[in-house]
């Protein structure tokens, strides 16, 4: 059995960096999975959860709304 002494990263840090992934990406359309599988593994292996471009307010409602 395997033991995960990882702290899961909260909602709003996985919402949160994968609105900055997609705001990368061209804010391409039905990403939108992709970019929050992504942004989970990045948090649960010690990836920053500072971002990369200024936060608009969009990412602060979707943030918000979690």
């Amino acid at each position: 059995m395997s033991s995960n002494n990882q702290a899961q990263p909260s909602h709003e840090a996985i919402a949160l960096r994968a609105f900055h992934l997609w705001s990368q990406a061209g804010q391409p359309m039905d990403s939108g999975e992709r970019h929050w599988l992504q942004a989970e593994a990045e948090l649960k292996n010690g990836a920053s959860t500072k971002p990369n471009a200024p936060i608009g307010r969009r990412a602060k409602r979707a943030t918000a709304a979690s």
